[in-house]
């Protein structure tokens, strides 16, 4: 089994790959149309901040070439879908936990960290989040603030 990705295409440009990411865990896979996209997780001891794309009806794997500024690197962090954009939040680094919030727009591929209004959660991995219209609820988890969450 291969587990490092091979690219066959210039550096700076999304990049088709000859082979699937390395194996991993902590990431999220959210599903718009018809592709995947793979966010963060941890292998081999490193935390990633990457994006990975598999096309379900090809069965092929895209290393996009993203615009702005991703998050740091994230495990056990939570994404959600809405109107084709991918809102990200909490997650560890193996160091810290975080409360950020960040949207992927999968039309442009670029990273946006927007302005809150309200109280945000505490920070947190291992929760859970979901969508409700323009909304975004955060459930559970555990943060290096306050121990395991039931809020």
């Amino acid at each position: 089994t291969t587990t490092a990705a091979t690219a066959t295409s210039l550096a700076g440009q999304s990049r088709i790959l000859t082979s699937a990411p390395a194996a991993r865990l902590g990431h999220t896979s959210t599903l718009v149309g018809n592709k995947m996209y793979i966010i963060g997780g941890v292998s081999d001891g490193i935390v990633h901040n990457d994006i990975r794309v598999f096309f379900l009806e090809t069965e092929k794997w895209l290393l996009p070439a993203v615009h702005g500024t991703p998050p740091r690197a994230l495990n056990s962090h939570t994404t959600c879908l809405f109107g084709g954009e991918l809102y990200i939040f909490g997650g560890g680094d193996g160091l810290t936990t975080g409360n950020g919030l960040y949207i992927f727009d999968t039309i442009s591929l670029s990273w946006e960290e927007p302005l809150t209004a309200g109280q945000m959660p505490l920070s947190r991995y291992g929760h859970a989040a979901c969508m409700q219209g323009y909304r975004m609820f955060v459930f559970g988890g555990y943060s290096s603030e306050g121990g395991y969450s039931n809020q």
